[in-house]
């Protein structure tokens, strides 16, 4: 009976896990815009012939689009963007560990001494079992550190109206697998409050911009 419990906790615990993967960004922005404008948009050297910041570079034109921005081949405003990923650390954590905490059949014997001389005895007595926690595990793990990095200036005057940084730390080492999520946490009440760093948590599940399947 014991083995079956902790192969459902096990179980339990992992569903747990999968089913409550959040990504979490920081964003701190920087802007003097004051209306919409149009714009063109290109990822920076090296990756600015990457197919994969092209991808990027339409989900953020897109964004800009829903916030009132036109994308135009005679754009006031040249909008440029790079991210990265660093090798990761590693941190170490806890899980507990559930075991039988009492219960279960216990044997007995001994000896009786009496008037008559002595006597000996041997029973087994039964009582329900009762689980817990028994104990912990630790476990390491990798934290990769995410950024995405927005600039937009001025195409006349080569000034920067506007400049954004967001950070994402987590287990996966692919920007891919939260890009969504650090792109709509960019544009979360988009241009925002110039000098500000806001917090947002997303649903993991929802973040993969190319998905591929193997």
């Amino acid at each position: 009976m014991l083995p079956s419990l902790r192969a459902l906790v096990t179980i339990a615990l992992s569903a747990a896990l999968a089913g409550c993967v959040t990504v979490n960004s920081t964003t701190t922005v920087f802007h003097n815009i004051t209306k919409p404008e149009t714009f063109s948009i290109r990822p920076t050297a090296p990756i600015s012939e990457s197919l994969e910041a092209k991808s990027y570079a339409d989900l953020i034109a897109q964004k800009l689009i829903e916030n009132g921005w036109s994308k135009s081949d005679k754009a006031a405003t040249d909008v440029q963007f790079a991210y990265s990923i660093d090798n990761g650390h590693q941190e170490i954590d806890s899980v507990p560990v559930f075991g039988q905490t009492g219960g279960g059949t216990t044997y007995s014997s001994g000896t009786v001494y009496g008037g008559g001389g002595f006597g000996t005895y041997s029973g087994t007595s039964y009582t329900p079992p009762t689980f817990g926690i028994v104990g912990a595990s630790t476990y390491s793990y990798s934290v990769y550190t995410r950024k995405l990095m927005v600039w937009i200036d001025e195409k006349s005057t080569k000034k920067r109206i506007y400049e954004a940084t967001v950070v994402s730390r987590g287990s996966s080492s692919s920007f891919n697998v939260v890009a969504r999520c650090m792109i709509d946490a960019l544009f979360k009440d988009f241009p925002g409050k110039s000098g500000q760093t806001t917090k947002i948590s997303a649903d993991g599940n929802k973040c993969v911009v190319n998905e591929t399947k193997s």
